[in-house]
């Protein structure tokens, strides 16, 4: 036998009656065959029941019956239980739909996060379950089990919670209403005795749609501050305002009626989703909606407070509180500051007159920039008007600003200075919000031009600032001097700005300035004046005057000069002068000593010639002449150094000559040096001059120094010097040629007495001879001697008795070829 066997059956809803055969369940009681079954009502098995396959059962309660089994060698097993379950769960009729509920502002998984919706179709519903199941009145011994979709339910998945239920908008069956969605709850009747047994069922759900709004932000209401009721109109403040000119943008393209909406304001979104009307943030009267001022307010500020609005639904109480929009205070566009006047100049533009107080072409849009200070131009529309209806006159575009001409009938002149005023009306809009402030005035002063007197030609000479005065061109040409010539003594030149140019366009624009002092571009041209009150900075440029450079004195001098003392006066003129001329000469000491066209000069130093113009300019020119002195020279021996035999120095013709230049004793002049041998007529050591005052290598001789000035004053000068040579040889042969033997440089002039002895070799003399005889021929009274060496003794008295006398002795050779 099994253990515990059981019978279960499912009884149609429709079996009043219901029966099993519980012969049915002998498969479950044993496996063995030719068994016979007997069932009993009792565990007694003493009361059998008859008819096991029809047996009478109670749906929905567990039944037993005892079983008792006989093998087919009749031997019975013990009595075994049989318990019957017999489930019967109809199909439930319960289909209520629940309270409808609003669409909530969460996310899809009711989380509130960024993506939060009260358009997506769900919420969470918090159902009555034990209301709802004792709706649907299950049988006794059954369970209720719910799901959101059929297949969920068919396989017994994902049951749901409705005490916490949120939709799953993928998963649930919807149907589109009026006014939202329905969507059913599956639910399913379980028999607890058999849960093969199963019933099934529906309700439904509603989610009423919250009521849409064209968008969440709405267009701003923009006022201006004007202070209609307040009476300030800079405190970002303003009254009467109508926020339900909102609510035909609210519903617009939503398909709503707006009659079917309760549409109320709020300063708060917490009070707009609360729906609170005794909170603080409620606007009862949305019409006459007063803004509330910032803190931290600033005159000029943009004030900008957002107003919530709440639509509700007046059947469904479903409500939008997430649209919202702003109030925007506009600040008007006040002029804090005095408009400053606007100068005009009267230039006689149309009337030609330049001192009635009338300008015309007046461009009143230069005081746009001080009206807006800070401001944007392009944001702004700035009028001048004439009248205050014209300027209260919205449609009114005022004046032609930019090209007005004074009103005669309008403005009040000073018959003294000629300064006339013009009051215009300022009104000024800001294109963005309308907003106009026409509280301020511009006044227009018309100011007189300054005037100029007649402007003599201005003619200055040539100078040779520039190195050159010939060129024409001057750079220190006082124009600044011109200036109280050109505006007379009735205007102060401290009151004026007064300008030269080069032409008459640079005198109206004020451009390219000339500098004073000017230097001129030609030797005739037109400077043209802009005179400029400093106050008023009214210009006239209409005044001129011409320029004229005129030549200097053209001539020529010659400089340097030499003046030679020797020969006194030098006569100095000039030379190849261009025109006539008057002429003054001046001394270092400003001295003048000639007004000729020429001067004697007798001194040397620097003078000055100035030359004038004799045409009127009187243009003047002087050259510098600088006068050299110079002479000829002074010679004396004093001056002169010799070196030769007779000092035992000079050897052969290493002698010398030295002229002493150093104590300038020679005279002023600069010299150059020569000498000359007078015995054989040739200038050593070249034939010319030279400026080293040394001769070397000099044979003994008679010699002239020579001195020349190389200035150029004459004549030369010449002193004859003596320099002694003793031969150490003779050659009597007839050639010309060192035929005598006699002391070279010895004559008279030098010396006065002279003692000259030839000895031959044994000391026996040989000849005695005179200071300008003919020297000693190699002879002794009258015969040849033989080539040898003789000596010869020699004392010579110079003519200077400051001189010591030449004692000498030695010896030469005679050679005989």
């Amino acid at each position: 036998l099994k253990a515990n066997p059981e019978l279960k059956q499912c009884i149609s809803a429709d079996n009043s009656d219901p029966t099993v055969n519980l012969t049915v369940a002998e498969i479950n009681i044993s496996d063995t065959a030719n068994v016979t079954f007997q069932y009993f009502k009792d565990a007694a098995a003493t009361n059998q029941i008859t008819d096991p396959t029809s047996y009478p059962v109670v749906v929905n309660t567990t039944q037993s019956v005892f079983v008792k089994v006989t093998s087919a060698f009749n031997c019975p097993r013990e009595i075994i239980e049989l318990k019957i379950d017999v489930g019967q769960t109809p199909d439930n009729l319960y289909d209520d739909l629940q309270t409808p509920l609003c669409d909530d502002f969460l996310d899809a998984d009711g989380n509130d996060t960024a993506a939060n919706s009260d358009t997506d179709n769900i919420t969470n519903f918090s159902l009555d379950q034990n209301a709802i199941i004792a709706s649907i009145n299950p049988p006794i011994n059954t369970q209720v089990f719910f799901y959101e979709n059929i297949e969920d339910r068919n396989n017994t998945l994902n049951e749901i919670d409705i005490t916490n239920y949120r939709n799953d908008i993928t998963k649930i069956d919807i149907t589109t209403i009026a006014g939202g969605i329905q969507f059913p709850i599956y639910y399913k009747i379980l028999s607890t005795i058999n849960n093969d047994c199963q019933g099934l069922g529906q309700f439904y759900l509603q989610i009423n749609a919250t009521p849409a709004a064209s968008n969440t932000t709405l267009l701003p209401i923009s006022v201006c501050d004007t202070g209609d009721i307040d009476g300030n109109y800079t405190n970002g403040s303003s009254s009467n305002i109508d926020l339900t000119q909102r609510i035909e943008e609210l519903f617009s393209g939503t398909n709503q009626d707006p009659t079917n909406f309760e549409v109320t304001f709020y300063k708060s979104e917490t009070a707009a989703v609360s729906g609170d009307k005794t909170s603080a943030d409620y606007i009862d009267t949305p019409e006459l909606f007063t803004n509330d001022i910032p803190a931290g307010f600033a005159v000029g500020d943009n004030v900008i407070q957002p107003i919530f609005v709440r639509v509700e639904n007046n059947t469904t109480g479903c409500a939008n509180p997430h649209t919202s929009f702003d109030v925007i205070i506009n600040p008007l566009p006040i002029i804090t500051t005095v408009i400053p006047v606007l100068p005009v100049c009267d230039i006689g533009t149309k009337d030609g007159d330049l001192r009635n107080g009338l300008a015309q072409n007046i461009d009143v849009s230069a005081r746009d920039l001080d009206i807006l200070g800070t401001r944007n131009p392009a944001n702004f529309t700035i009028t001048y008007h004439k009248t205050q209806a014209d300027l209260e006159n919205i449609a009114s575009t005022g004046i032609i600003k930019n090209s007005y001409d004074s009103d005669p009938t309008r403005v009040t002149i000073n018959s003294t200075t000629k300064v006339s005023e013009e009051n215009l009306f300022i009104r000024i809009m800001n294109k963005s919000t309308g907003c106009i402030f026409d509280q301020s005035t511009l006044t227009i002063v018309v100011n007189p031009e300054p005037t100029f007197e007649t402007i003599s030609v201005l003619s200055q000479c040539d100078n040779d600032d520039d190195s050159d005065d010939a060129n024409g061109s001057i750079q220190t040409i006082d124009l600044d001097g011109k200036i109280p010539e050109i505006l007379g003594t009735s205007q102060n030149p401290d009151d004026f700005f007064v300008t030269f140019h080069a032409n008459a366009t640079d005198a109206s624009t004020g451009d390219s300035q000339l500098n004073s002092p000017y230097t001129n571009s030609a030797t005739s041209e037109t400077i043209y004046v802009r005179i400029q009150n400093k106050q008023t900075l009214c210009v006239n440029d209409a005044a001129s005057f011409e320029l004229i450079i005129n030549p200097l004195p053209d001539f020529i001098i010659e400089t340097p000069r030499i003046l030679c003392l020797n020969d006194l006066p030098l006569n100095i003129r000039v030379e190849s002068p261009r025109d006539v001329y008057s002429y003054v000469w001046e001394n270092e000491n400003a001295d003048i000593i000639s007004t000729d066209d020429n001067a004697d000069i007798r001194e040397g130093g620097v003078y000055r010639v100035t030359a004038t113009s004799t045409n009127g300019t009187l243009c003047e020119r002087s050259e510098t002449i600088v006068i050299n002195e110079s002479n000829t020279a002074t010679l004396d021996s004093s001056f002169i150094t010799i070196v030769d035999e007779s000092n035992d120095i000079g050897l052969g013709n290493n002698s010398s000559i030295f002229i002493d230049t150093i104590n300038n004793e020679l005279g002023p002049g600069e010299y150059q040096f020569a000498i000359l041998n007078t015995d054989n007529g040739m200038r050593t050591p070249f034939a010319g001059f030279q400026e080293e005052p040394l001769f070397e290598n000099l044979e003994g001789g008679i010699y002239n120094v020579i001195v020349n000035d190389i200035n150029g004053c004459s004549p030369d000068t010449t002193l004859p010097v003596s320099v002694i040579q003793f031969p150490k040889f003779l050659t009597p042969n007839g050639d010309g040629d060192n035929d005598s033997w006699e002391v070279k440089g010895v004559n008279k002039l030098f010396y006065r007495d002279a003692s000259i002895n030839i000895f031959n070799r044994y000391g026996k003399l040989v000849a005695q001879l005179e200071i300008e005889g003919q020297g000693w021929d190699g002879t002794y009274n009258g015969k040849t001697l033989s080539s040898d060496d003789y000596w010869y003794s020699i004392q010579l008295i110079p003519t200077d008795e400051n001189k010591p006398p030449v004692l000498k002795k030695g010896n030469f050779s005679l050679l005989r070829k």
